[in-house]
């Protein structure tokens, strides 16, 4: 009997520190959780204080982001939602996964383009990610557009990169494995998004029809980019949202107008005159001595 008892006692107590032990955690992960969101709101309050200003220089804003942190190469907002962030792109996609734009770790990371991508946004596909954090943090927002109605009334969005703002035009949003290269290839497509608009066509959980006949008609003059996050209750799936908008082609064949062309030279005008006046000069002279001789010969 006294065994029982001194088993029964060793094990209520047993039982007591494993509870203890059990809200310490548990209490830890709400704080951590908690601070968690609480930093990273802190930093992205900071941010949108230095967020480029669409009504003046660009340039001199991206200065001011590019001294907190010198990868900082776009700036993405999406009308109706919460998402106003810098776009970071690191020497791999692991580099921003845990990092937040001050080189701080953060298990918000940051939103970031892919590695294969040109920092400039001039590819015809770009693919950016970010977290899928709750609270309209990061890119938790972009489920907001699996419902049809919140999609047909929020297809605007705004680009900004170092040279140029761009107005864009929300597509369609997806539901993808993470696997699928259609979307998570950024050099699949090339100059042509003939086959990334039919692709999108055909898994769409909404699309806009205007839109994807736009695509489909100029597959070479279109801009697409790519916001992608983890899609909430689901491990291997992804968000998809894709933008589009119209870009201007400069052809490698034909150069640029520089402004230099002959006709624009001083040098050549007054040659041109020299060459005139002394094509004058010589019609006149000739003139006199015909006149002259037919003078003698009357």
């Amino acid at each position: 009997m006294k065994i029982l008892k001194a088993l029964n006692w060793t094990l209520s107590r047993i039982i007591i520190l494993l509870t203890v032990i059990i809200l310490l955690l548990s209490g830890y992960v709400i704080w951590s959780n908690h601070r968690t969101y609480e930093d990273l709101r802190n930093v992205y309050d900071n941010l949108i204080q230095v967020k480029p200003n669409e009504d003046s220089d660009i340039k001199s804003g991206f200065n001011e982001l590019k001294e907190i942190n010198p990868d900082v190469y776009g700036w993405i907002t999406l009308d109706g939602t919460k998402i106003d962030y810098p776009i970071l792109q690191g020497e791999n996609n692991l580099e921003y996964i845990d990092k937040d734009v001050y080189g701080n770790f953060s298990l918000a990371g940051s939103i970031f383009l892919d590695s294969r991508n040109r920092n400039d946004f001039k590819d015809s596909y770009s693919l950016t990610y970010g977290h899928h954090m709750s609270n309209h943090l990061m890119f938790g927002d972009l489920d907001l557009y699996k419902d049809k109605e919140f999609f047909e009334t929020n297809r605007t969005a705004t680009l900004m990169s170092e040279t140029d703002i761009t107005k864009m035009t929300v597509l369609a949003v997806l539901q993808v494995p993470d696997s699928t290269d259609e979307i998570f290839d950024p050099s699949m497509w090339g100059n042509d998004l003939t086959n990334l608009g039919k692709y999108i066509q055909d898994n769409a959980v909404h699309i806009w029809d205007d839109a994807i006949k736009e695509l489909l008609l100029n597959p070479t003059t279109t801009q697409a980019v790519a916001l992608a996050t983890c899609s909430d209750g689901s491990t291997g799936d992804r968000t998809v949202v894709i933008l589009i908008a119209h870009r201007d082609i400069v052809s490698e064949d034909t150069p640029p107008d520089t402004g230099d062309s002959i006709f624009n030279s001083p040098i050549f005008w007054i040659i041109s005159i020299v060459i005139s006046l002394i094509g004058l000069i010589v019609f006149g002279i000739l003139l006199l001595k015909n006149s002259d001789k037919k003078k003698r010969s009357d």
